[in-house]
């Protein structure tokens, strides 16, 4: 057969169906594998996850401009401490939205996009430079938000936008009485659709630290320099000592792993 015609137009956009390297339908994704290290479950397959498929706001679809009156936005700001206090925030904003009773809303530049563009799909797909517009339909499908330009499109639509607390706002946010269950349901739910998407920065990082196919198990450690802050409290109310802890010396990790068997 005749080799296929060459691409026109602009080809130096990254194909938001290709993973890792591997061409994919962006509706399938890499389904029992993460960064090509097998996983226990199959991604894709809702029926066998061993937690329900919970997507907790908007009855699990993408929200309409047609019937939105008022949205809860996540906008373009500053990003609030370490990468898993920026997770946390963006599912607070779910907790808000639930409790607001509005649908949830992102802008294409906000810090919600970028902070899952580290550790999901690629950076490049997700940049407003690039405009991406055929891939944050499936991203709405995914996160069950509604990605749109800017606030001045939602105005002009006169939807008005009275929740739009700033991302710290969203870190400190909780919801008295909210299902537990239903929230880790939640939140298990969105990221086992993302992790079919790893970004290859991020799976780069793994092998670097790991080896290209880690076999052995391993342990990540996360220290928080901030601890000391909250030590006096947090010894006053327990009337214990936490300095070992907070200190994570290399004697102290050990003990643990050694009482865990994991050394």
């Amino acid at each position: 057969e005749p080799p296929p015609p060459p691409a026109v137009g602009n080809t130096s956009l990254p194909d938001p169906s290709v993973v890792k390297g591997k061409s994919l339908e962006i509706e399938k994704g890499v389904e029992d594998s993460i960064c090509g290290s097998q996983i226990p479950i199959n991604l894709a397959d809702k029926d066998k996850w061993p937690t329900p498929y919970t997507p907790f706001i908007g009855n699990g679809k993408v929200p309409t401009d047609s019937i939105a009156k008022e949205v809860v936005l996540l906008q373009n700001g500053s990003q609030y401490g370490n990468l898993g206090s920026q997770l946390t925030s963006f599912f607070h904003a779910y907790d808000f939205a639930h409790e607001s009773k509005a649908p949830l809303y992102i802008t294409k530049d906000s810090w919600a996009l970028e902070t899952l563009s580290k550790l999901f799909f690629d950076s490049d797909l997700i940049s407003p430079a690039n405009k991406p517009e055929k891939f944050y339909p499936y991203l709405e499908k995914i996160l069950r938000v509604k990605i749109v330009e800017s606030e001045e499109v939602l105005k002009s639509m006169e939807i008005t936008v009275p929740h739009h607390p700033p991302v710290q706002g969203f870190f400190h946010f909780s919801v008295p009485g909210l299902d537990l269950t239903q929230i880790r349901n939640h939140r298990e739910t969105i990221l086992r659709q993302l992790l079919q998407y790893p970004a290859p920065g991020m799976c780069t990082n793994l092998e670097k630290r790991l080896g290209a196919q880690p076999t052995e198990k391993y342990t990540v450690i996360s220290f928080n320099f901030s601890a000391n802050i909250h030590l006096p409290k947090l010894d006053a109310a327990t009337k214990k000592d936490h300095t070992a802890a907070a200190e994570m010396q290399p004697d102290y990790v050990v003990n643990i792993l050694g009482r865990e068997g994991m050394l």
